[in-house]
C-alpha cells in the first residue's frame, strides 16, 4: 500500500464509536429490563410466561427445514434493520444523480403519475416540479423527505385536479 495514500475506514472512530457503543449498551439494558418487567409482572406475568413457553415448544416441534427457513428470514431481517440504523447514523453525502434516482424510485410508490414529476437534486436538496392530484401531494412530500440523503425538499409542484394523460396509462 502506498504510504501517501490513505483509505478511510468504514467504522466510526473516536467519539462517534464511543457514542454508538454507549447507545447500544443503553438500548440492550433497557430491552432486558423491559423484558424482565414484562415476564415478571404480578398481574399478567404468569399468562405471558405461559405464552413464551408455548412458543418455545412450538419452535421445537417445527421441522428442521421450516425452522431453518425461518431462521434465515430472521437473519435477513436483522441485517436489514442494522443496515438501516447504520445508514441513519452516518452522515455520508449522496451524489446528485444517485439521490435523484432514489427519489424517482420512491415516487412510484405514492404518485399515480410519477412521470409528471420532474426531480432534480444537488447537495441533499431535492426540487420537485410538475403536477400532482391534491390527494397525493402530502404523501409525495412525505415520501421524498424520508429518502436517505435528502436534507431539504423544494416543492414547486402544482396541484392539478386532473392529471394529463400519459401514453401507456389507461
Amino acid at each position: 500500500m502506498d504510504p501517501q495514500r490513505h483509505e478511510p475506514d468504514s467504522k466510526p472512530s473516536g467519539t462517534a464509536a464511543t457514542l454508538v457503543a454507549g447507545l447500544l449498551g443503553l438500548l440492550v439494558g433497557a430491552g432486558l429490563g423491559a423484558g424482565t418487567m414484562f415476564l415478571l409482572d404480578p398481574q399478567s406475568g404468569r399468562r405471558r410466561r405461559a405464552l413464551v413457553r408455548d412458543r418455545v415448544v412450538h419452535w421445537k416441534t417445527l421441522g428442521g427445514e421450516e425452522l431453518g427457513d425461518r431462521m434465515v428470514d430472521l437473519g435477513h431481517r436483522s441485517r436489514g434493520l442494522a443496515a438501516r440504523v447504520r445508514a441513519r447514523l452516518r452522515r455520508e453525502e449522496v451524489g446528485a444523480g444517485a439521490l435523484a434516482a432514489r427519489v424517482r424510485s420512491r415516487l412510484g410508490r405514492v404518485a399515480s403519475n410519477p412521470a409528471a414529476i420532474a426531480v432534480s437534486a444537488e447537495d441533499g436538496r431535492v426540487t420537485l416540479r410538475g403536477s400532482v392530484p391534491p390527494d397525493e401531494l402530502e404523501d409525495v412530500l412525505d415520501e421524498v423527505s424520508s429518502v436517505h440523503g435528502v436534507r431539504e425538499v423544494y416543492n414547486l409542484l402544482q396541484v392539478q385536479w386532473s392529471a394529463p394523460s400519459v401514453p401507456g396509462n389507461h
